[in-house]
């Protein structure tokens, strides 16, 4: 630990809920008044967090009680959930333009992109459109200026689509800072980031008497980490890192990445794919060493914690697996099938969800990123009756209202061509009357303007 600096730094190793422990620990400092509870602030990466720690708060108080303030610093419109702080220093410094709307900058880069290349179709340009934004996103979340692309950042033996694609990106996003100005708008991880800027400013200047956590924050976006140095440096402030390894040797971490002998960045030479980088990096950006860290307390090292640091270890440590004891080569509580293809991997899941659901007041979570197979479980639970509640929710596309608008759009595109016209015709939501419409469909070169009623006739057998 560095002499003179108070230790406000914790981890909460692997198989320990983090929610639950940050809401044990406050329940358990301030039971003697838990009024004071509601002077906490806890900063968290997103609303989903939110949703976790009210959760937790619940379970753990045994009668009710006044949360704590909670802000998700990764959300995108902070504007009211900053207000109490960034309010003194909102007086005395302009307030930053308003964010541009979803819909209205993926406008604006459609256009931009159609300009470049006028041989895309309405749907490659809205697609484009919206890879480009998440580009811009990354740049501007990272503080990389979009001026920096200039003819010598690009490698002069690229492949000539290569410096073609390049060539229109940085013409794209040269027009695009160009509208924002001229609008007096700003991207939402701009404006986010002048938020996050005065938020660290005023930390810095006017520590809060009152407790702020930073609780599960990985991200090491140089806004991000300016607030976190802030909090850890404040005294009532504590920061409280995911899963960071600070039992692992230090000839692995030295493995994971090395830091620039400028000191301004880590070189990338290392392994990215660790688990640990970005914890590192975070790290490094905050000025910080691991060995600062310590176990949050009532937490404790556990062996499915152990086992998982040596599964994720570094390619030359990979030698020490022959050494390592029985207990730290398997995972408790996990197991592995083999199946044949996806229905049976699908029909394998359902049956053990429904044989954990006839144990009373047990739950049971599905955590999986391929959507075919979580459709194909919940498919097979509604055998039984069993209805899943599926938290990424349905595309809109592939909702009934959301069928139609793609239906009557296609048919406008076709201008009323036969098999998109009968789609919209036998859609269950089409009737004997008039289908209101507003908004634009945009149709090979040009954009199609439609407002009123589409009269529609109901077909019967």
């Amino acid at each position: 630990m560095v002499e003179g600096r108070p230790q406000h730094l914790f981890t909460i190793p692997v198989g320990t809920d983090i929610s639950s422990a940050v809401a044990s620990q406050l329940i358990s400092e301030f039971k003697d008044d838990p009024l004071a509870l509601t002077d906490v602030t806890l900063l968290l990466s997103n609303n989903r967090a939110i949703t976790a720690m009210t959760k937790a708060f619940v379970v753990h108080s045994d009668k009710g009680l006044l949360l704590p303030k909670m802000v998700a610093i990764g959300d995108l419109a902070l504007d009211e959930k900053l207000s109490v702080w960034l309010d003194p220093i909102v007086e005395a410094e302009a307030a930053p333009w308003p964010v541009i709307e979803p819909v209205e900058r993926q406008i604006v880069l459609a256009n931009l992109i159609r300009r470049q290349r006028p041989q895309l179709t309405p749907v490659e340009v809205l697609k484009l459109s919206r890879r480009i934004a998440e580009a811009i996103d990354q740049l501007e979340v990272e503080e990389i200026a979009l001026d920096r692309f200039d003819d010598g950042f690009v490698e002069p033996d690229l492949a000539l689509h290569w410096s073609d694609a390049y060539r229109d990106f940085r013409a794209i996003l040269t027009a695009y800072g160009a509208q924002l100005e001229q609008r007096k708008l700003l991207s939402p991880a701009v404006r986010r980031k002048l938020l996050l800027n005065r938020l660290a400013k005023r930390l810095e200047e006017h520590p809060l008497a009152t407790p702020v956590w930073a609780v599960g924050i990985s991200t090491a976006a140089p806004a991000v980490v300016r607030v976190l140095k802030a909090i850890a440096q404040s005294p009532c402030g504590a920061v409280i890192l995911p899963n960071l390894d600070i039992g692992m040797p230090d000839f692995e971490w030295d493995a994971i990445g090395s830091v620039d002998p400028s000191g301004d960045e880590m070189r990338r030479t290392g392994d990215e794919t660790h688990p640990q980088f970005h914890q590192k990096l975070l790290l490094h950006r905050m000025a910080i060493m691991r060995s600062e860290f310590a176990l949050f307390p009532g937490c404790k090292d556990n062996a499915r914690a152990k086992t998982i640091s040596q599964a994720f270890c570094t390619a030359p440590a990979t030698a020490d697996w022959r050494e390592l004891p029985a207990a730290l080569k398997k995972l408790g509580g996990c197991r592995t099938m083999l199946c044949a293809d996806s229905a049976e991997e699908a029909r394998a899941i359902a049956l053990l969800v429904r044989q954990a659901l006839e144990t009373s007041e047990r739950t049971v979570a599905i955590i999986t990123p391929d959507r075919e197979l979580a459709k194909r479980v919940a498919a097979q639970l509604l055998r039984w009756g069993v209805a899943v509640d599926d938290s990424a929710g349905n595309p809109l596309l592939k909702t009934v209202p959301g069928s139609l608008l793609v239906s009557v759009a296609t048919m406008l595109e076709t201008h009323f061509g036969p098999v998109p016209l009968l789609s919209v015709l036998k859609h269950p939501r089409s009737r004997q009357g008039s289908l209101a419409l507003n908004g634009s469909v945009m149709c090979d070169n040009s954009t199609l303007f439609f407002a009123g009623r589409v009269w529609v006739s109901a077909v019967t057998a």
